[in-house]
């Protein structure tokens, strides 16, 4: 933060040392030649040359100032720049008025640089997406409605089985006339499900709707810790699950008092048989809860998101992102501990729609021959990927996606040149669409169909803008509008707006915020609005460009994660002092990387087990770098430029093993495609995951090996802790 003399910065004319340069000055008549530039005039000419995406230069002569914009018209857009030069000129003329009038002590926060008309866009033209959808009707009321229209068509089809909208309803009624005839089931009462994906997921979540009550999503997968934490902070008394699961369930529950019901039992189905099968009438209006759904959360334990009937309704009825009809076949890939399963199943159970269900997601999607042919064979018209999913599945065939009638895709950072070639392809969908929300606004809050106008136009794609009944603002830290172009965080609401968090109440009031706005008369309003900590910007078009994020949470693999919760799990392993986990990208290949300070090397095989205790998954780092200390800014904030870059494990710091016979050769070979680095580092006792690999990568590598003949499952490489060498090829 030293001086710099400007003689010097013009002499670097190559240089990227600035990107923006605002100067004030009283120099003349300098010769300049700026690569690529546009020059907006306000009033007379004057010079500086600077390499720079952005100049704007102010000069006072005359009794008068004088401006000049100069910019890289490949790196900024010109009606985004005008409205920044208009905006300038507006805010710089009212402060002087009011320094004209000894006003000197006015925060610039409090001027509007916003004209009633940009306001008015921004606020009503852009926003008004009121429609009209059934927000006083449950979920198992729209359902019971649909059953009444199409009885017999097919609502759910697992494996070879297929249940008629009738016969879902009946033996939801079963079980729903059970879980409220001996628990007594009330309207927002928590019922927590841990199942394996297949037909009683669907009739389990039905039945607990229908018996009035709420659902909460647990996965089997999950750690024992996580599973506990989450039936603790629920207070459940109820648990559903399957026979698989259950001696490791009855360990966790056997001291909390919770009733198991498994639901796969032969004799408590044949009981079942006995129940009534007519619909129930319940308490549970539109307004109660549906699910709690548990995210990552920043204190080191998973957070609860209550969404409520209504706001499921708001996402899948009379919507405007896409058209839904009961010829619609929907494929359901997503886990229901995660919110993109409100839109699959929802999707198709609400519009008469056909749900199908594979009972291994990462199995069914890593034979990529066998995805194809059954989108084919099935008619998969709407399908939902999380990007990375899309991005791999793309690569591995450019065709895959051809003819669908709905593909649509969000969670991450768009990919715009891989989309570029779908798009002009012969290949591509009917309709591709990137979606975009938070779980705490139900599943999606943004929507954009693709056309090339988007892709040519604009480095990345945009997430798109709010749709029927949902609201979307970009806003400044004292939560007034942000004009187009500039950079604030995204806020949205709407009839997707959740209740909030379970059980913590500081939180819902840091991140629910009441926000004032202007109606159009002049006057103030309300709004209730979720911060989503999304760093974005409106383009002149309504859509929103996603920037980045001003926190720690991170959207990886399409799982949303909040780094501190790993960072909490490091700092529990006693022989750690500090701990600090980032997203890198090296080789291409995105991973979690964990910094931390001890006082020797801790190894995959010493930190793994213990973070497995605390966290899924799709949660652990990939790589462990050791520091003698967290470097510090000058004001005492981490360093992270200063932080040592990453370097897969290779046989550097492995002992290399040479393959041993064909097999391990191919594996090697794939491994180093997969993760594109060079064979040589590839020994064959090295660890997938410690070379940079994760769950999607996975699907990549199964489908290159079995491409190869080698009988391989993706769970073959998730139980492997250690080497490839040691499948069991069949």
């Amino acid at each position: 933060h030293k001086y710099y003399p400007i003689t010097q910065i013009m002499e670097q004319k190559d240089s990227t040392l600035l990107d923006v340069f605002f100067a004030q000055t009283n120099l003349k008549d300098c010769s300049f030649s700026f690569y690529n530039a546009e020059v907006i005039k306000i009033n007379s000419e004057f010079n500086i040359d600077l390499s720079t995406y952005l100049l704007f230069e102010q000069e006072y002569t005359n009794e008068a100032f004088n401006f000049r914009v100069r910019y890289n018209k490949t790196k900024i857009d010109s009606e985004i720049l005008n409205k920044f030069v208009s905006h300038y000129q507006k805010l710089f003329i009212e402060v002087l008025d009011d320094l004209s009038q000894d006003i000197s002590d006015k925060p610039i926060s409090q001027y509007n640089i916003l004209t009633p008309k940009e306001y008015h866009k921004i606020v009503y033209e852009w926003n008004n997406t009121q429609a009209p959808y059934p927000k006083t009707k449950t979920i198992h009321q729209l359902f019971e409605e649909q059953v009444a229209k199409t009885p017999d068509n097919i609502a759910l089809v697992y494996e070879d089985k297929q249940f008629t909208y009738f016969e879902l309803n009946t033996q939801a009624n079963q079980l729903a006339h059970y879980l409220r005839d001996k628990f007594n089931i009330q309207p927002d009462d928590l019922i927590t499900l841990c199942l394996e994906r297949n037909e009683y997921m669907l009739i389990s979540i039905l039945a607990v709707l229908k018996s009035g009550g709420a659902y909460v999503p647990v996965a089997s997968s999950y750690p024992t810790k996580r599973i506990e934490y989450i039936l603790d902070d629920t207070h459940a008394k109820i648990l559903i699950s399957n026979q698989k699961h259950c001696e490791i369930l009855n360990s966790i529950i056997k001291k909390k008092f919770i009733t198991n019901i498994v639901i796969d039992n032969n004799n408590f189905q044949c009981a079942l048989q006995q129940n009534l099968s007519i619909n129930l009438k319940t308490n549970a209006k539109a307004n109660h809860l549906a699910y709690v759904v548990y995210t990552s959360g920043t204190t080191g334990d998973p957070k609860g998101v209550m969404i409520e009937h209504r706001n499921v309704a708001s996402l899948v009825k009379n919507i405007d992102y896409i058209k839904i009809s009961n010829t619609d076949n929907f494929l359901q890939l997503a886990d229901i501990v995660f919110d993109a399963a409100t839109f699959e199943i929802w999707g198709a159970l609400l519009n008469g729609g056909k749900l199908y269900l594979p009972h291994n997601t990462l199995e069914f999607i890593s034979n990529n021959h066998n995805f194809v042919e059954f989108i084919k064979e099935k008619k998969i018209t709407v399908l939902f990927l999380t990007t990375a999913l899309f991005n791999t599945l793309l690569l591995q065939d450019n065709a895959i996606f051809y003819n669908i009638k709905y593909v649509l895709f969000g969670g991450e950072k768009v990919d715009s040149q891989l989309v570029l070639k779908l798009i002009n392809s012969n290949n591509k969908p009917l309709h591709l669409i990137h979606v975009y929300g938070p779980t705490e606004n139900t599943t999606f809050s943004c929507a954009l169909t693709i056309t090339n106008k988007y892709l040519y136009n604009n480095c990345t794609i945009p997430i798109g803008r709010s749709f029927n009944n949902r609201h979307a603002y970009i806003l400044n830290s004292n939560k007034s509008i942000m004009p187009i172009g500039a950079i604030g965080t995204l806020f949205v609401g709407g009839a997707g707006l959740t209740r909030g968090y379970f059980n913590n109440n500081a939180l819902n009031k840091n991140k629910f915020n009441i926000v004032s706005l202007k109606n159009s008369d002049n006057n103030n309003i309300t709004l209730k609005l979720y911060n989503t900590g999304d760093l974005c910007r409106l383009l002149p078009d309504g859509n929103f460009e996603f920037i980045g994020r001003n926190d720690s949470q991170i959207k990886f693999n399409g799982y949303r994660i909040e780094l501190s919760e790993i960072e909490q799990s490091l700092l529990h392993i006693q022989e750690i002092k500090q701990a600090i986990v980032l997203l890198k990208n090296i080789n291409n290949i995105t991973s979690l990387v964990a910094y931390y300070v001890a006082d020797r090397v801790l190894t995959h095989e010493f930190l793994l087990p213990q973070l497995r205790q605390n966290l899924p998954e799709y949660m652990l780092p990939q790589i462990f770098i050791l520091l003698t200390k967290i470097p510090l800014t000058l004001n005492g904030k981490i360093d992270k430029l200063a932080l040592p870059l990453p370097e897969l494990e290779s046989n550097k710091n492995c002992h290399y093993v040479v393959p041993q016979n064909k097999i391990e050769q191919i594996v090697c070979e794939e491994f180093a495609n997969v993760l594109t680095i060079s064979l040589s580092q590839i020994s064959s006792n090295a660890d997938f995951f410690a070379l940079g690999g994760n769950s999607i990568l996975v699907i990549s590598l199964v489908n290159k090996l079995q491409q190869r003949d080698l009988k391989v499952k993706i769970n073959d490489i998730f139980e492997l802790l250690t080497s490839i060498i040691k499948l069991k090829w069949n």
